[in-house]
C-alpha cells in the first residue's frame, strides 16, 4: 500500500506552488464564466430578433412585447390597470 502526502508549499510538476495552482484554476474559471454569459448574450440577442410566430416554431414563447411588460408593471405599480 502507498501512502501519498501533500505538504503546504509544495511544488507541482509544473513548477506552480498550490497557491498559484488555485489562482490559474480561479482565473480559467473566471474565463470560462466569461464566455458562457457571452454566448447567452449572443443567444439572447438572437432570440430577441425573432417574432413570435418564429419562436413558437422552435417551442418557444414570447407571451408579451417589452413595452407590453413594462406597461403591466408600472400601471399596477401607479395603479393604472
Amino acid at each position: 500500500m502507498t501512502v501519498t502526502t501533500i505538504q503546504a508549499g509544495t511544488s507541482h510538476p509544473t513548477g506552480l506552488s498550490d497557491a498559484a495552482t488555485r489562482a490559474a484554476t480561479y482565473v480559467g474559471q473566471f474565463i470560462g464564466g466569461i464566455e458562457d454569459g457571452r454566448e447567452i448574450a449572443a443567444r439572447h440577442f438572437e432570440l430577441s430578433r425573432l417574432s413570435r410566430a418564429e419562436l413558437a416554431r422552435r417551442g418557444l414563447n414570447r407571451p408579451c412585447d417589452l413595452s407590453e411588460l413594462m406597461s403591466q408593471t408600472y400601471g399596477h405599480a401607479l395603479g393604472r390597470h
